[in-house]
């Protein structure tokens, strides 16, 4: 496993990311980022401008914001198990409609109103953990940009989620991803337990075109139940390749 080297301010200030990287020994290779400190791994210029930049009429590019929660459920619907899994949940008492914020239930007059459960949590490439929640990645590039970039060749990326679900109950999560290159995408999730099942699988089609300068956004979104036990989820990548931009979580 690769240590990044201590530096203090001023070495720091002398030397771009891209020699920083290299010295590191994380530039072309694949490395797990389990020791990397989250404040290394800083967001790519490029992934910003592009969020910045791009059009709000195409839903395959990136945005400047988060997806909202019909958005990432439309989404799901059209990948293999998202419709059942939606269905699944909201018959298990997954409180959110298609369409709509979450439904208020119904006030009787004269009695104080009732407050949902919420839960939210967002983590970026300058924030890999937030309290108890974090994010690790394993055998990944670092791009010259300082992006965390998935891939397959001869070894898959994977990257493992741990989520401090506050309890019991159902959960949308969301991987965003910046594909920059044609190939077809797929991907599943599952839960961190012995045997753990698949939660979601993915599968996005190749596009011809795409590029760094013309990239596509992509969305991993699943439903989750947590029902105590191993708070976590391993994203595995089985084709394709994609940087991360962001993982989600909320309440439902």
């Amino acid at each position: 496993m690769n240590q990044v080297p201590l530096m203090t301010t001023d070495e720091h200030a002398q030397m771009s990311r891209r020699t920083f990287f290299r010295k590191a020994g994380l530039i072309g290779i694949g490395v797990s980022l389990m020791d990397l400190a989250p404040k290394v791994l800083l967001p790519s210029a490029r992934a910003e401008r592009t969020l910045a930049s791009s059009s709000q009429s195409d839903p395959q590019t990136t945005q400047s914001r988060l997806r909202t929660r019909t958005e990432l459920l439309t989404i799901l619907q059209g990948h293999p198990g998202g419709a059942q899994a939606i269905e699944t949940a909201r018959r298990r008492g997954a409180n959110f409609s298609l369409g709509t914020n979450p439904t208020q239930p119904p006030q009787v007059q004269g009695t104080p109103p009732v407050t949902l459960f919420s839960f939210s949590l967002l983590l970026v490439p300058g924030q890999l953990q937030v309290g108890q929640s974090w994010v690790m990645f394993h055998v990944v590039d670092i791009l010259k940009n300082s992006a965390i970039n998935l891939r397959v060749s001869s070894t898959k990326s994977w990257a493992s989620f741990q989520i401090d679900f506050p309890k019991n109950g159902w959960y949308l999560l969301n991987i965003e991803g910046l594909q920059t290159s044609g190939g077809a995408i797929s991907a599943r999730l599952v839960k961190n337990e012995q045997g753990g099942p698949i939660v979601q699988t993915w599968s996005y089609p190749s596009v011809p075109g795409t590029s760094e300068q013309k990239p596509i956004h992509r969305s991993f979104p699943a439903m989750f139940e947590y029902t105590g036990g191993t708070k976590g989820a391993i994203l595995y990548l089985d084709n394709g390749s994609f940087s991360f931009v962001q993982f989600s979580a909320e309440s439902l």
